[in-house]
């Protein structure tokens, strides 16, 4: 399996057992946030998230509605 593989494989798993336990119209905070994959993921579910990290150094906070 290749790598790309296997992240696309993770994803798509953290993602449907997560959006079975989180449901739509929450806040979330995502730590340690680094690409943000799943912040944009639950933000376009419709939930307030606010992501966090240090990315290249320079910490950040990103909030997406």
């Amino acid at each position: 399996m290749s790598t790309n593989n296997a992240r696309r494989i993770e994803y798509l798993t953290t993602v449907r057992i997560l959006d079975e336990l989180i449901g739509d119209n929450r806040k979330i905070l995502d730590c340690a946030a680094g690409t943000g994959i799943y912040a944009f993921h639950f933000a376009e579910q419709g939930n307030d998230v606010t992501a966090t990290g240090i990315f290249f150094r320079v910490a950040f906070t990103l909030k997406i509605r």
